[in-house]
């Protein structure tokens, strides 16, 4: 008697397996916002960009959640529609105040909306101060301890763009981020 092997099914079924499924359980009145955020992150991982928004947007309409709101609003971003990603966060973090990743991307599209004109401020208040809030939530955070201090320094503010790269490198724990500490020493040496 032989044996041959045969490799499992995966547990994990593609975008489109899901997607049919939720269409039958939209038939019968029982679709899933939950169900429609995962399909959105799978279409969004197989690259399926309409498929992703159409997942995204049902959920959101069934229930908005700040899940659902977040994947519209990176899906705009990469599509570099900036308008509609900025509302898509200002949403999500109408249901998530406290979430650092969505105050951290809501500070990225200020920040690049402002660069492009499309929403002038010319001293970047309302990025800076979402920046802040990141660090008060979250004061390791080293992406929005870089980009303020950019943001300080380009303001002429030299000094405090140093203290918030020695405070992220000293919160980092013993394993700070390369990028602090070469930002940090640029700062320095140009300060000198």
């Amino acid at each position: 008697m032989s044996f041959a092997w045969k490799p499992a099914q995966s547990r994990d079924p593609s975008p489109e397996r899901i997607a049919e499924a939720q269409r039958h359980l939209r038939w019968i009145g029982r679709e899933s916002v939950a169900r429609h955020v995962e399909v959105g992150r799978k279409s969004e991982l197989a690259s399926l960009t309409e498929a992703a928004i159409e997942h995204y947007r049902r959920g959101v309409e069934l229930l908005p959640t700040a899940a659902g709101w977040d994947g519209l609003g990176g899906i705009y971003a990469r599509q570099q529609e900036l308008e509609r990603a900025l509302d898509a966060y200002d949403r999500a973090m109408a249901l998530q105040p406290e979430s650092v990743r969505l105050l951290f991307r809501r500070a990225q599209i200020g920040l690049a909306l402002s660069q492009e004109g499309t929403r002038p401020d010319p001293e970047l208040r309302e990025t800076i101060d979402l920046l802040r809030r990141v660090l008060e939530l979250q004061p390791a955070c080293a992406p929005a301890s870089l980009m303020l201090a950019q943001l300080v320094a380009d303001a002429g503010r030299h000094e405090e763009a140093v203290r918030i790269l020695v405070r992220a490198i000293e919160r980092s724990g013993g394993a700070p981020r390369p990028q602090l500490r070469q930002r940090l020493a640029q700062l320095q040496q140009s300060g000198s």
